[in-house]
């Protein structure tokens, strides 16, 4: 059976609609602050959130017997980017060179996004649950 398109301009301009939807309702789901799941080290003292707002990455830390006690960890910036493979997140500006980087994204609801990145050594692998929007 032959496929034929007929107008490839327009199956190029109906694919790239698709992907624009897909990614701005992964933009949506991704703002906001997200909790870190410390799966090494249930019983940490210390609490981490990841924050994704406006395109600007931070990492708030807290000890979790005094959650008002925060301070900032790292800053940058972040967007999303939309490949063949799957959905991105590229973080960039933060002095730690591991975070500098392409994150895959494994899973992303509204309440729970897991993602990894390629580190020297092995894989980095994260868990979060969303706190709000």
């Amino acid at each position: 059976m032959k496929i034929s398109i007929k107008n490839p301009i327009f199956f190029l301009f109906a694919l790239l609609i698709l992907i624009g939807g897909c990614t701005e309702k992964y933009e949506e789901r991704l703002e906001g602050k997200w909790e870190w799941v410390d799966v090494v080290d249930i019983n940490s003292t210390i609490a981490e959130e990841w924050h994704f707002i406006d395109f600007n990455f931070t990492i708030i830390r807290y000890e979790r017997s005094n959650p008002e006690n925060t301070w900032i960890y790292e800053q940058g910036t972040f967007f999303l980017d939309w490949g063949v493979f799957g959905t991105y997140i590229n973080i960039d500006g933060t002095s730690i060179d591991s975070y500098n980087t392409e994150w895959d994204v494994i899973k992303l609801s509204n309440d729970e996004l897991v993602i990894s990145n390629d580190v020297d050594g092995g894989i980095m692998y994260k868990e979060f649950i969303k706190l709000s929007n």
